[in-house]
Formats: structure tokens, C-alpha cells, sequence
């Protein structure tokens, strides 16, 4: 016996499919997407005389496999989606995620007993508002369920969004090992988690665009540039912006993009052992200079602290800080300041949150031209 009902419904309404196989039926939800028993009405036999059945062990059914969205938004490029069972499944037979352009997104699908997650990493980051449609096929104890449905990624909440584009300009190995594409990914998601007001507030939020590494270009490119990746010299603010706008390789100077750049800081009292940062606001063409061993959000906030300096925001001078005292994400021991900086843990207040908001206007702008 096999027999199928499906009834699709379009526009956040509640997709669903009856699918009989062998006797057992299934049924599954967009919504929820739950493989559960499903009946075929009064059609039970009354006739007395019909002999009893003859008891077998009964056909496992898989019940209430959910579908949940975990992260498809402008603001992540590689996004995935859920299926778990509440028993385990056996296998996948089929993923497909396509625009409404009929793009077939890249895709791939892990299964972990009664948990599927589909990794979807598109070309290019996904528009506010995209309808994108699913279709999924797995089979549970043999049982195949099909699933296939709609979803719609976020609406622009009404916050600037701009990229990010790394160059990983040092070549020490402990670094490179360090500024993998999934870290510089999550440096990403770190921003767009602390970056934000006292009150909660999220005044920009980041994408990721890219990242190069400069040990993997031609030696002739942008050679000022990427030399300031191990260079043996303390910052300067001239040479740097030199060395900037004489790079035209969009590979390491990306035009429409913050450009944040992974190096080994220098000093002559600390040597490379020097962790100093430091964030530019460039009229518009932002920059930043990030010692490797800073990232991950490691002591001082270093992340949201130089992106501030990014949208105009200077230090913050609490000169009787300790390293455990609760301050401003700005908070600094230079500049004359004193003290420690703290922990920059509390976020920007309501004058800086103004400043970060007229500058990512300016910001906006100019990386669109």
C-alpha cells in the first residue's frame, strides 16, 4: 500500500504531508516539521467475523522531527538549519536550498542521530527579506519523509549593516594558525555581540566579506602595506596611512569595506611581545590595525574598543581603574589618561552612541561609491 497528501501552503502558512509507506503514515509540518501517525478516517472494520490480525512487532514511526531556523541573515554568510527527530534518523537521502532566483545554494547536511543540520554558504551574504525554499528527504527505520516548504531570512531591522574585509598581513606561523576564516568569521560575531549601548542598543551591525592572507600574494603586492605585518618598528601614524592609500589591490585596500588588518605589534620596551591595536576612522575608509593576539575577545574588550575609535569615538579616561574595574567600552590608559582602561565592559552611553551613528552615515556612504 502507498499513498501521499501534500498541501502546501504559501506565505507563512503551514506546509504539510501525509506520506503512507508499508501501512504507516507520517505527516510533516514547515512549521514545525513533525513526522507523526496520521489516520485515514472512519474507515475501521466492524464485520464480526473477520478473523484478528496477526500480531507482528509493530513498524517503528519516527514522531516529531522539528525544523527550527538557527541563523539565515544578512549578517552571517554561512547560515544552517535544523532537523531533529525525537528518535534517531538513519540517513539523508536529499538537501536542496534554492533562491527565487532558482539558484541552487551551496549546501551540505551532517547527521548526528536524531539531529540533520543543513550548512548553507551562499556566494554572497543573503538580502534582508529573501524567500529561500527548502526541500529535505531522510528516512527514519526505513520510513521516508519528505519535506519541502519556504522560509524568509530577517527583515532590515532598520540599522546600518556594513562589511568587514581582513587581510592577515603577519606570516608567523603561530598567528596564521590563529587568524583561520572561521576566527576572523567569529571576530565578526563578536562585534556584532558587545558592540552596543549601555541600554542595550545595537547601533551598526557587521558582516563578514572576507579575508586574504599576504603570505599568499605575489611578493610585488602592496609590499609597503604587508610589510607592517612583522615589521620591526613601532607605529606611526604617517607611515601607516602612506603605506595605505599607496596599496591600490582592492586584495588588501578594499574600497567598500572596513579594512581590519592582522599583524604582530612591535615596541622596543615589549618587543613583538606588544599587543597594541589601534582603529582609524579615515574620513569614511575606515582601518584597523589588530595584533594577532588579541583576537577572540581576548583581555579589554580589544573588538568593539578599536571599531569605536572606527566611528570617531575617543578615550575615556578613568585614571584610578584597576584590570577588575567595570568601564566604558572607551576606557583607556593612554592619551595620559592613567590608570588601567579596566575591563571595558559596559557599553557606549548616549553621547557616543550619537557619534557612532552621524559616523556610520558618513561611513556608509563613502564605502558605497
Amino acid at each position: 500500500m502507498e499513498a501521499s497528501n501534500i498541501n502546501a501552503l504559501v506565505g507563512g502558512s503551514q506546509t504539510s504531508l501525509c506520506v503512507v509507506r508499508g501501512g504507516v503514515a507520517l505527516a510533516l509540518s514547515l512549521s514545525t516539521l513533525f513526522f507523526s501517525a496520521c489516520g485515514g478516517g472512519s474507515s475501521a472494520l466492524t464485520d464480526t467475523n473477520i478473523a484478528p490480525p496477526v500480531t507482528t512487532a509493530p513498524e517503528p514511526v519516527v514522531v516529531a522531527p522539528v525544523l527550527t531556523l538557527k541563523t539565515v541573515s544578512p549578517a552571517t554568510v554561512t547560515s544552517s538549519v535544523s532537523v531533529v527527530a525525537n528518535k534517531a534518523l538513519t540517513s539523508v537521502t536529499s538537501v536542496s536550498l534554492t533562491t527565487p532566483s532558482g539558484t541552487l545554494l551551496i549546501s551540505s547536511a551532517s547527521l548526528l542521530s536524531d539531529k540533520l543540520t543543513i550548512s548553507i554558504t551562499p556566494a554572497a551574504a543573503l538580502p534582508y527579506n529573501t524567500v529561500l525554499s527548502v526541500s529535505v528527504k531522510v528516512l527514519a527505520f526505513g520510513v521516508a519523509g519528505i519535506f519541502s516548504g519556504q522560509f524568509i531570512t530577517e527583515t532590515d531591522p532598520g540599522t546600518p549593516l556594513i562589511d568587514v574585509h581582513f587581510a592577515v598581513l603577519t606570516s608567523k606561523s603561530a598567528a596564521l594558525a590563529f587568524a583561520t576564516e572561521a576566527q576572523m568569521r567569529r571576530e565578526v560575531d563578536i562585534l556584532n555581540t558587545y558592540f552596543k549601548g549601555a541600554d542595550g542598543s545595537q547601533p551598526v551591525r557587521f558582516r563578514f566579506k572576507d579575508v586574504v592572507y599576504a603570505n599568499q600574494l605575489p611578493a610585488n603586492v602592496c609590499a609597503p602595506m604587508v610589510s607592517l605585518g612583522d615589521m620591526k618598528q613601532e607605529y606611526d601614524y604617517t607611515t601607516l596611512m602612506n603605506y595605505y592609500g599607496a596599496c591600490a589591490d582592492s586584495r588588501v585596500v578594499d574600497q567598500h569595506a572596513i579594512n581590519v588588518y592582522v599583524y604582530d605589534s612591535y615596541t622596543v620596551a615589549d618587543g613583538y611581545d606588544d599587543i597594541t591595536s589601534h582603529g582609524i576612522h579615515n574620513t569614511g575608509h575606515p582601518l584597523v590595525l589588530f595584533d594577532w593576539e588579541r583576537l577572540n575577545h581576548t583581555t579589554q574588550s580589544p573588538e568593539e574598543h578599536e571599531f569605536g575609535h572606527v566611528f570617531g569615538l575617543g578615550h575615556v579616561c578613568l585614571p584610578s581603574a584597576t584590570l577588575k574595574t567595570s568601564t566604558n567600552i572607551m576606557a583607556s590608559s593612554y592619551d595620559g589618561c592613567g590608570g588601567t582602561g579596566g575591563l571595558r565592559n559596559l557599553g557606549f552611553d548616549a553621547s557616543q552612541l550619537a557619534t557612532i551613528k552621524a559616523k556610520a552615515t558618513v561611513i556608509v556612504n563613502a564605502l558605497a561609491q
